[in-house]
């Protein structure tokens, strides 16, 4: 008898009914210390009940699995299931319908026989309390093992276990996940080529994978795809290394190289430079030296070029290295024949891929542009502007930092500024007379400037003057005397050079506008009384810049100075 009950005292279930008599028993002892018995007794069972549950199912984890899935047998959708004890990485088979006392049977069958022979006695039919008691033990720890552990679909690629997910559906959404993960750092369409097997299982809550954590694990299947330290230039990806160690150090030596070593001065790189470690495609792999080389080059950058006199495309393109089809190709839609002066084309310009801002402190003068004010005059016309005073630019010293690229300014960034003279503003005057459409029977002005010639014999030169000489700079202003109709443009005259004549409606007068370096108007377009016509030159038989003007009445040249204010 003593010796039954040592062997009793060993049993399994016997150990876990003591176990948890002795837990109940400090359980009892813990709610008698006072306190908040019921938060310290909650907390107590859940940390006794679940350290009891991992120390028995720790130890017949393996037929637990296959006890549970025999409870809920009725789920399995397979002929059998495949269970995956992965802490020993094996599988064994659960027949589909596996009663609950097959599934027991194992758990049972693992005691020492003499144990099985005294516990599981029938004695009137019915089982020993011992064996019931070891029963009830167990379906509690199956119940609480049940508030941990859930069936959960098992994924398989190329044979090796990936993880545990809550269904199928789950591996669709980190598959496109992972393709749109391959895309960004491949910079293409990716299609996973992998084909998943599933198998329905057995996890804890910590071993389910969300779509996120799968999609890590597929993305660690593909081998276009690396882990590398990516340098960047202004956004472009320009290589990637497995050690950036010798790139730093280049870049360090390439800025040192352009510091001039003068007092108040930085140095630092023109473009956005950057490292980051990230996956990529392994197209970007380089070797440091290779990057260090790359980074070292130029590259092709669109700059603007203003057509000057005597310009043509080709000599254009040999002038920068490019052949006209490259020229043509960077500016679509020219003309190659109808380009002229003043015209802006695209050129290609080679500059290194590296450029350095070099940041001077400077002191020097600055003009300070003067202001326009303008004064609104009742006396002048629309159009027709004063000058009342002339304008005169300030100066100021200034001291900034002034920022260099390539021999070029590029910003300055003000510190001190101190004006040493004043600006004078300019004072102009601006017509607000309103013009009388058509003609008014009387002449004003049609320029400004000195009267070299007059009406009348001119004995030195042996001729008739038919009209008055105005002479002043190229380019003034030259006004319609009076309103009327434009009834004759001409150019290069032998004579006249660049003229025209004006009808002035009825009044039977009309006047002509020679030797003019560029004229306004068009034959039938009508003007006003003091609108600009044409600009002063010295076209035709001339001898300098000056306006010949004639009034003609009722087709007879006549005297203009009597007509004129």
């Amino acid at each position: 008898m003593q010796d039954f009950r040592v062997r009793l005292k060993n049993a399994p279930a016997f150990k876990a009914g003591m176990y948890l008599a002795l837990r109940a028993a400090q359980l009892r002892r813990l709610i008698a210390c006072g306190g908040n018995a019921l938060l310290h007794l909650l907390a107590a069972v859940r940390l006794e009940v679940g350290s009891l549950i991992r120390e028995i199912f720790g130890k017949f984890r393996r037929w637990f699995l296959v006890f549970l899935m025999s409870l809920g047998g009725n789920l399995v959708r397979n002929e059998s299931l495949v269970l995956a004890d992965r802490r020993k990485g094996r599988h064994f088979l659960v027949p589909r319908g596996m009663t609950f006392r097959e599934a027991a049977a194992p758990i049972i069958s693992n005691l020492p026989a003499h144990v099985r022979r005294r516990l599981f006695e029938q004695k009137s039919g019915k089982i020993g309390r011992p064996v019931a008691l070891g029963f009830i033990v167990v379906f509690a720890v199956i119940v609480m093992a049940s508030q941990f552990y859930g069936l959960a679909v098992e994924i398989y690629v190329g044979g090796r276990y990936l993880g545990a997910v809550e269904d199928e559906t789950v591996y669709a959404e980190a598959a496109a996940l992972c393709e749109n993960e391959a895309r960004r750092s491949l910079g293409q369409l990716y299609t996973l080529n992998v084909v998943p097997t599933y198998s329905l299982g057995v996890a804890s809550a910590e071993e389910i994978l969300t779509a996120d954590e799968l999609s890590q694990l597929l993305f660690a299947q593909i081998d276009e795809v690396q882990e590398l330290y990516t340098m960047t230039v202004d956004g472009v990806i320009y290589g990637a290394v497995t050690d950036r160690t010798m790139v730093d150090e280049f870049l360090e030596q390439f800025l040192a190289s352009r510091d001039p070593g003068e007092p108040d001065t930085r140095v630092t790189f023109a473009q956005n430079i950057e490292f980051e470690k990230r996956t990529v495609s392994l197209k970007y792999y380089m070797e440091p030296a290779e990057l260090i080389a790359a980074l070292s080059g130029f590259k092709a950058e669109a700059a603007t070029y203003t057509l000057r006199k005597g310009d043509t495309l080709s000599a254009v393109a040999l002038r920068n290295g490019m052949t006209l089809s490259e020229l043509v190709a960077l500016n679509p839609g020219i003309d190659v024949n109808g380009v002229r002066a003043g015209d802006e084309i695209y050129l290609n310009k080679s500059v290194p891929v590296l450029q350095v801002d070099t940041c001077i402190l400077e002191t020097y003068e600055e003009v300070i542009p003067y202001e326009t004010e303008e004064i609104k005059d009742k006396t002048l016309y629309v159009g027709q502007t004063r000058t009342k005073q002339k304008g005169k630019n300030g100066s100021k010293i200034v001291t900034a930092y002034v920022t260099y690229r390539d021999g070029e300014v590029v910003g300055r960034d003000v510190v001190t500024e101190t004006v040493t003279q004043e600006p004078v503003k300019k004072i102009v005057r601006v017509g607000t007379r309103s013009r009388k459409s058509g003609a008014t029977g009387t002449f004003q002005w049609p320029c400004s400037g000195v009267v070299t010639s007059t009406y009348g014999s001119r004995p030195s030169r042996g001729d008739f003057h038919t009209g008055i000489d105005i002479a002043n700079r190229k380019g003034t202003p030259i006004y319609a005397a009076d309103g009327g109709t434009v009834v004759l443009v001409k150019k290069l005259n032998y004579s006249y050079g660049y003229y025209l004549r004006i009808k002035h409606d009825s009044t039977g007068y009309e006047t002509l506008y020679a030797h003019c370096s560029e004229i306004l108007v068009e034959e039938g377009q009508r003007v006003n009384k003091g609108q600009v016509i044409a600009k002063m030159g010295s076209t035709g038989n001339s001898t300098g810049n000056h306006l010949h003007l004639e009034i003609i009445k009722n087709g007879q040249k006549i005297n203009p100075r009597p007509l004129l204010p």
